[in-house]
């Protein structure tokens, strides 16, 4: 089916919001664009998915993924167009993090799961699995993120604990059901993960500031040299707890890293850029 403006509305401010956030840009191609791409289409109208990650292959427009509208038909949807978009960047389900409902290295369970609540065609988004993402090690100065992260209920990739009136899970501790599986925002646990797993870097710079004071006998000049951050990346992260621990977080500046270069970019939108 043909894509209509509403939709096509809708997924262009789901990629601003991730931009606003991250050094990850979306950007728009031809369709006769050979490199690697994401097909957004609306060929399915009754459902709303998109693939996991980057697909190496050749068989025409697959090469990179694909992205199913449908369903998620205007702004109202915006919610589950973040969620796939997540997919789309690697982003397990946040429930598949090996300690969501084990304990793993000394962290979790953080769900009970009702297991014989859950349809079959759920299961896998329940099961842990070990590539998902629980931090990393450190990787330099300015490394965004290192050690474990920890486990997220606000994230927009975490299923809620009801569907379809199944009661799926209790969170772990209780408390923290009261936000678990919301559809409004990307966390500052999802836009740390990106972060991290995009290699997007802390920036500074440096400013000097001359002041000359001058007096009855004397004119002095004092320089004082200070290093200021450029704005780019996680804001907000001042009010996340984890910041005790994580003093860069109170500094939300990034530096857009390209992992096909290697090398710094000149503007945060070339991790898409063609392989």
């Amino acid at each position: 089916m043909d894509m209509d403006q509403t939709r096509k509305e809708a997924f262009r401010e789901a990629t601003a919001r991730y931009h606003r956030r991250t050094c990850i840009r979306f950007v728009e191609v031809e369709p006769n664009f050979t490199g690697v791409r994401l097909r957004v289409a609306n060929d399915d109208p009754s459902i709303c998915w998109a693939t996991l990650g980057y697909h190496n292959t050749t068989s025409g427009y697959f090469k990179g993924g694909r992205f199913n509208l449908g369903s998620c038909m205007n702004l109202n949807h915006m919610g589950e167009i973040l969620h796939n978009l997540g997919h789309v960047l690697g982003m397990l389900d946040e429930q598949q993090r090996p300690d969501a409902t084990r304990a793993y290295y000394g962290h979790g369970p953080h769900l009970q799961v009702f297991w014989d609540n859950i349809p079959s065609r759920w299961m896998r988004s329940f099961t842990a699995n070990e590539g998902a993402y629980t931090g990393s090690r450190y990787d330099g100065t300015r490394d965004p993120w290192f050690g474990h992260a920890p486990y997220d209920f606000d994230s927009i990739m975490h299923f809620p604990p009801t569907l379809y009136g199944s009661h799926l899970y209790e969170t772990i501790p209780s408390a923290k059901m009261r936000n678990v599986g919301q559809r409004n925002f990307l966390s500052e646990g999802d836009v740390l993960q990106l972060l991290d797993s995009y290699r997007c870097r802390r920036r500074t710079t440096t400013t000097t500031t001359t002041t000359t004071t001058t007096t009855a006998t004397t004119t002095g000049t004092t320089t004082t040299t200070t290093t200021t951050s450029m704005s780019f990346g996680a804001g907000g992260c001042i009010q996340n707890p984890d910041c005790a621990v994580n003093p860069w977080c109170n500094d939300p500046s990034y530096q857009s890293w390209c992992p096909i270069h290697q090398s710094p970019c000149p503007e945060p939108w070339c991790v898409g850029s063609q392989r």
